[in-house]
């Protein structure tokens, strides 16, 4: 994982950034570069923030690597089954962090309306797990992704019953501190090459731990076509009920929860003049010239400040550049695998016009149509080895085992 921010304004630019934390899903995290910062402080039970003050052209640079886990939800009888000992350390909150994981925030606030939709959710369920996957399903039926949303946080979304990642993170935070369970919301990316990023969440149960939950992810999955095109961005699971519970382990998450406490202080600089605002928290919000109460609204994974109006306004001006790489083999093999696919597909109407227009030789339309072929299997193969399949994987397996045949066929011949 490399990361870097530039300064590309004409006057100082004061960023605080998350440096990544140690969970189950990622641990065993070893810097390779850092950038030496003017503080670094623990911002109360999340994430330790670097925060630096850059003149004109000047950068910030972070570079670490880790070890990505997958995660999934059992039952103590499957524990059992797989062999994970139940003589294992209950996972347990201290009293002060399930207050800060139980808080109310702007984007994930906890009030009248919160609690009684909530608990009109569960319908009486005591079991926090399920109590979860019941928010978790209500959302799936009834919340559409939108990207972008037209506002952040949760009560915009509970009010437009639309937004994206972001916002099914927020409402799902908020619902399950309103019922008593402790939560987080989550920002990070894909380790998919550069600047996918994306936010989910996790929920608190004690002698289990943080557990994984990506309601956005399974709303999309619903779609046909972005489980076919989820097998070449990201690599993830196509099944709509995997998210709860289950993480595929490629992501990297940047910080630990939204609405983290900046330190140093934010000091709040003047809005200039017909710089756009969008809606946190039902509140008209300068990006990059406030705070929501001395908080960052979201880390991915920094926040900043400007002195004036910034004369350059891209996204990496906002959130910086990050690039994510998987390791060696597993990087060749998703490389090779997107590339085999798209050579496929792009050789499709070649090999239709050749067969169709009949100006070229059988042997050349031969070899093409075979080409094709291996490269499916190429794709097949891969998928398969990188545990990303789907029932597309398996159709497309079957019709690179005609090819194959075929093409066997001809050479024994």
């Amino acid at each position: 994982m490399s990361y870097a921010y530039k300064n590309r304004q004409n006057e100082p630019v004061e960023i605080w950034l998350a440096l990544p934390m140690e969970s189950r899903c990622q641990r065993n995290i070893q810097y390779h570069k850092k950038s030496v910062a003017i503080s670094e402080e623990r911002s109360d039970y999340a994430n330790i923030i670097a925060y630096y003050r850059l003149q004109p052209q000047e950068k910030v640079e972070l570079e670490y690597s880790f070890d990505a886990y997958s995660t999934e939800l059992v039952s103590m009888n499957d524990k059992d089954k797989k062999g994970i000992s139940k003589e294992e350390p209950p996972e347990k909150l201290s009293e002060e962090e399930r207050r800060y994981y139980l808080r109310s925030t702007p984007l994930s606030p906890i009030n009248q309306i919160t609690i009684d939709e909530a608990k009109q959710i569960v319908q009486g369920e005591s079991d926090p797990i399920l109590q979860a996957n019941l928010l978790f399903n209500n959302l799936l039926k009834h919340y559409k992704y939108k990207f972008p949303p037209k506002e952040r946080g949760a009560i915009q979304m509970f009010t437009n019953k639309s937004g994206d990642c972001g916002e099914f993170s927020f409402l799902f935070t908020s619902w399950c501190r309103s019922l008593g369970i402790p939560c987080r919301t989550l920002f990070g990316a894909w380790t998919a090459g550069a600047n996918h990023p994306h936010a989910w969440n996790e929920f608190f149960i004690d002698g289990v731990g943080w557990i994984p939950v990506d309601s956005s992810m399974a709303t999309l999955n619903k779609s046909i076509i972005h489980k076919f095109g989820s097998l070449l961005r990201y690599g993830t699971s196509p099944k709509v009920d995997y998210y709860f519970g289950s993480i595929e382990g490629k992501r990297v998450a940047f910080s630990l929860d939204a609405n983290l406490l900046l330190k140093p202080e934010y000091m709040i600089n003047e809005v200039p003049d017909k710089y756009p605002l969008f809606k946190y928290g039902g509140h008209d919000f300068a990006f990059g010239f406030q705070s929501q109460e001395g908080t960052a609204p979201n880390m991915q994974p920094v926040y900043l400040r400007f002195e004036k109006d910034p004369k350059k306004k891209w996204l990496e001006d906002i959130l910086g550049k990050w690039n994510i790489s998987e390791p060696f083999f597993s990087e060749f093999a998703r490389r090779i695998k997107v590339m085999s696919f798209y050579l496929w597909f792009l050789l499709f109407p070649i090999e239709l016009s050749f067969h169709f227009l009949n100006y070229v030789p059988s042997v050349i339309e031969s070899m093409i149509t075979h080409l094709r072929g291996i490269l499916l299997l190429v794709f097949c193969v891969l998928s398969i080895y990188r545990k990303e399949t789907n029932v597309f994987v398996y159709f497309l397996s079957i019709m690179s085992l005609f090819y194959l045949l075929s093409l066997i066929r001809i050479l024994v011949n």
